[in-house]
């Protein structure tokens, strides 16, 4: 929908709404039986101790392997604003709100947090069915260009000073991406599953699945997880962590300069992140160590994303 309200400014809303089937997936489907195999039991799979193998096909150890079973659901709501150039100035402003799900990120992981590649669940996809790793709930982007229209009733040198300025500008705000907190599992878990990769925790009762205390320093809170349970799988979900945010401001200012009616230098400053705020990057999301103790780094953000204030300056001859 859209609407159209004097001679400069236009609203619009729309809903974007897509669903994906036979998505690659990678999963490990040669894990160790669980109790009742082949059957699947009404509540969580349960793997007893054993000796020697129990692995689904013992002529095999591990098995990776890709398939095409992984679905997604996309539903997004846009609002935009635009303010046609008048009056030396233009603005355009949207905001989109939007929920991603799947079952699995891209195969080969790119930006993303998640290790989707090690998959304890491939006999139970929908224990994966989650927020997708790129899920962005809040976006927010803006841009805007101001030309003051002083100077014309000036003449000579002042004229020259006062006129040819134009103030740009570009913002960004939106919502961090989902992070699976997961599980470092002891020698007797591992024995027990018969793999070692794409474990989760366990949320103690009550608990909150996405404890953020927010700064770097301890981002979440680990005291709301506990170790697997042994001979379980972890009944967390995945991607219910959000990770921080991401904002930045970039400005340019720009000078005209008139040669001749048909030629002109341009002066340019630009500063990306204008004002230098840190983004933060993901937290340890790996609450334990590999003998079932705390990890005292779990929460901690040691890297940012996006760079520090950068300032550019150019000349530009046009003719």
């Amino acid at each position: 929908m859209e609407r159209e309200f004097g001679a400069s400014w236009r609203v619009s809303a729309g809903y974007t709404g897509a669903r994906s089937v036979h998505l690659w997936v990678h999963g490990l489907p040669n894990i160790n039986k669980w109790e009742g195999w082949p059957n699947n039991p009404t509540g969580p799979k349960f793997f007893p101790a054993i000796s020697g193998t129990n692995r689904i096909n013992p002529a095999w150890s591990s098995i990776r392997y890709q398939h095409p079973q992984g679905n997604s659901f996309y539903h997004g709501l846009a609002l935009s604003t635009q303010k046609r150039i008048s009056q030396g100035s233009q603005l355009q402003l949207s905001y989109t709100y939007s929920k991603n799900i799947d079952e699995s990120a891209a195969l080969t992981g790119g930006e993303f947090a998640e290790n989707q590649r090690n998959i304890y669940q491939s006999w139970d996809r929908h224990l994966n069915r989650s927020l997708s790793s790129n899920d962005i709930r809040n976006n927010v982007a803006a841009n805007f260009s101001y030309e003051p229209q002083v100077g014309d009733d000036l003449s000579g040198v002042a004229k020259y000073l006062a006129s040819g300025w134009q103030l740009n500008g570009i913002v960004s705000v939106r919502d961090g991406v989902p992070v699976s907190v997961v599980d470092t599992p002891v020698r007797a878990q591992r024995d027990r599953l018969g793999e070692n990769a794409g474990l989760r925790v366990d949320l103690i009762p009550n608990g909150d699945t996405n404890p953020v205390n927010g700064g770097p320093d301890r981002y979440y809170d680990p005291a709301q997880f506990t170790p697997s349970r042994l001979g379980f799988l972890g009944n967390i979900g995945r991607n219910t962590l959000i990770a921080p945010g991401n904002a930045t401001v970039d400005l340019s200012l720009f000078k005209n300069l008139p040669i001749t009616e048909s030629s002109r230098v341009q002066f340019r400053a630009e500063f990306f992140n204008a004002f230098n705020r840190v983004n933060f990057g993901y937290p340890d999301a790996s609450p334990f160590l590999s003998d079932g103790s705390r990890d005292a780094n779990a929460g901690r953000i040691t890297d940012t994303r996006g760079s520090a204030r950068q300032i550019q300056f150019g000349l530009k001859y046009e003719f």
